[in-house]
């Protein structure tokens, strides 16, 4: 993917400077010229839209971006070996958020990378919280004084199968 964006970038620049070379030979019509220029800069446009779609996806743009102070970055590694780069926010004295992945987890370890913090952060490891499930457990601790979600998916499933009997 990156050889084909520096290829199209450097065809376009190369398709814009064809009438300069043909113009030691002889003179182009202005049409010859305009249509190489345009042709050039539309190869060159595409090439760098390529490349910035692909570090949005990937979010590779948020080291791109200047570093802010509070907002470290996370390098956030699934377990299928992906990685995702998404932005963190200090939460709380010593805690950082992640809107983009709902998780909170203890600052530990900081590294830096150019003028960015930047932590890595596995997936399924204690330090990692899902704040949905958290909020979720206590509720249910609250309401219904279960002490964990395993014995709330119980009562719930075991009402289920009750009311399937019933019914």
């Amino acid at each position: 993917m990156f050889g084909l964006i520096i290829l199209l970038i450097f065809a376009g620049v190369f398709i814009c400077s064809v009438p300069s070379l043909v113009s030691y030979v002889y003179i182009p019509p202005v049409e010859f010229v305009m249509i190489m220029f345009i042709f050039g800069v539309v190869l060159v446009i595409a090439g760098l839209s390529l490349l910035y779609i692909r570090l949005r996806r990937t979010g590779a743009i948020n080291i791109l971006e200047p570093a802010r102070p509070g907002f470290p970055l996370w390098i956030y590694i699934y377990k299928d070996g992906e990685c995702r780069i998404v932005r963190g926010q200090r939460s709380g004295e010593g805690y950082i958020m992640s809107q983009d992945l709902d998780a909170d987890i203890p600052d530990l370890k900081t590294y830096s990378l150019a003028d960015h913090k930047i932590r890595f952060v596995p997936e399924g490891c204690a330090h990692s919280v899902d704040l949905d499930m958290v909020e979720y457990a206590q509720l249910l601790d609250r309401k219904h004084h279960f002490e964990n979600l395993k014995k709330a998916r119980n009562f719930a499933f075991r009402k289920k199968q009750e009311d399937e009997v019933d019914g």
